[in-house]
């Protein structure tokens, strides 16, 4: 079953049944709801061998540019690094910029990170296309309804963070190069900012 996913293109009715998932709702604060998809036993199961198999392809196309990439403790020699260099350089105007997309995971484009996967992780790509080329059915517990999944990936499945990582990896390498894109975006934040303070009663 996973080297017909993972070789072959398939019809989607074939494998929409095991696509299926159980729909999950967490509350995310300090509003909102984080849409979680359980997948069953066997989709899981393939999923988790693919990622096995093919995981140091993302490792090694991310780098240290996406450290949700699986990279051993990349999150915590980041929280290090950031603390390091926050307390070196605080008593000389130094700041930090943090920012969060609103539901990332299920509003990044799902065609430009499947696009993405086909470049950068290239071995596992028709799988991750036979997943997601159609819509998964979402069913929520003790009712009739259905909810089709259409944008973003799917959390709860193996493969969901590192397909996120390399959807977003070509726009974070943008950000991170001193380009006129970056530069204009900036003053565009900037410019935002200062009517908004200046529009605030004082």
């Amino acid at each position: 079953m996973i080297e017909r996913q993972a070789n072959g293109i398939l019809e989607w009715e074939e494998i929409r049944a095991q696509k299926a998932k159980r729909e999950i709702a967490l509350k995310k604060l300090p509003a909102g709801v984080r849409p979680i998809g359980c997948g069953e036993l066997m989709d899981r199961l393939c999923d988790k061998v693919m990622v096995e198999v093919t995981e140091d392809d993302v490792k090694i196309s991310c780098n240290s540019d996406q450290l949700c990439s699986g990279i051993k403790a990349g999150i915590e020699g980041a929280i290090h690094s950031i603390r390091q260099l926050f307390e070196d350089k605080c008593d000389s105007g130094f700041g930090l910029f943090l920012s969060d997309a609103d539901n990332a995971f299920n509003s990044i484009s799902r065609s430009v990170a499947l696009w993405n996967a086909r470049v950068l992780w290239v071995r596992c790509s028709r799988f991750l296309y036979n997943s997601y080329r159609g819509f998964a059915i979402l069913m929520i517990k003790e009712t009739s309804e259905v909810l089709l999944s259409k944008e973003g990936v799917t959390q709860g499945i193996p493969a969901a963070m590192k397909l996120y990582a390399i959807g977003l990896l070509p726009l974070t390498r943008k950000l991170k190069e001193s380009s006129d894109f970056v530069t204009n975006e900036w003053k565009i934040v900037k410019t935002k900012s200062a009517k908004v303070a200046y529009a605030q009663p004082r």
